[in-house]
């Protein structure tokens, strides 16, 4: 009976039949299985997700096998309703995951998801806690993200925006010069922390052409003479790829 109720559930959860999924509970099915609450997120199924948690509240911060809790299959995704469902029920929100040791928000930094960036940092996110198996805090996989001005722009001096306090210019993307954000990588401490590679976060802005940030992390005292494990600078990086504009400021008279 247990295998079955599992089974219904997750059919209902993966294709939101939420209906069908309250008559199987009302014959008696139960499921504290984290399989259908993930499926339920994963597809961005609010309904059945608050269902499966009024059920059995341990599942919110039940994990799967590779560690993941719901909040981080919805931070991952950008399910930003279901984040901030699964937070006002006690997911925890700095959880790691036992494969690759992320956070929530080690993977809403990585895909983008301003929003849930935001979210996770006002409810209390430690963007310093965490460094995943590549030695990696949540701001290294954000300077990957083409995104990456908009989620930094959420920060200033450690501390997150209340949302009221959030400007449209910020969140629509503004030009560079009139970005109003104090890059997390200089408001954190540890902003010259290496991963696994030896890459600091100059080496990522510089590989990345983000220029801007690159300004405010020598400014704050990157050091950037610094090499990875192969020995490669940040320059050395910057002229690899050809960003003049990062180039500028790693220039031998900028030492």
């Amino acid at each position: 009976m247990k295998d079955n109720c599992n089974n219904v559930f997750g059919i209902c959860a993966h294709y939101g039949f939420s209906s069908l999924l309250k008559i199987y509970q009302e014959m008696g099915c139960q499921s504290r299985d984290s399989r259908p609450l993930h499926l339920a997120v994963a597809n961005n199924h609010s309904e059945i997700t608050k269902t499966l948690i009024d059920t059995e509240a341990s599942l919110v911060n039940a994990v799967d096998f590779e560690g993941r809790t719901a909040l981080h299959v919805a931070s991952f995704y950008g399910h930003i309703d279901i984040v901030r469902m699964l937070l006002n029920r006690g997911a925890n929100v700095d959880a790691v995951t036992s494969t690759s040791r992320s956070t929530p928000l080690h993977l809403a930094t990585l895909s983008g998801h301003t929003e849930v960036v935001g979210t996770l940092l006002n409810a209390g996110a430690d963007p310093k806690l965490t460094m995943n198996l590549r030695w990696e805090t949540p701001f290294h996989p954000a300077l990957r993200n083409d995104n990456v001005e908009r989620v930094l722009c959420f920060l200033h001096a450690d501390q997150y925006l209340p949302e009221s306090a959030i400007s449209t210019e910020c969140l629509s993307g503004p030009d560079q010069d009139a970005n109003p954000f104090v890059a997390v990588l200089c408001g954190i401490e540890g902003f010259g922390r290496e991963t696994s590679d030896g890459w600091t976060a100059l080496h990522l802005a510089a590989a990345f052409q983000h220029a801007m940030i690159a300004e405010h992390l020598i400014s704050h005292g990157a050091n950037v003479g610094v090499k990875t494990t192969n020995g490669t600078t940040p320059l050395e990086l910057a002229q690899k790829y050809d960003h003049s504009s990062v180039k500028v400021f790693l220039a031998p008279g900028k030492l």
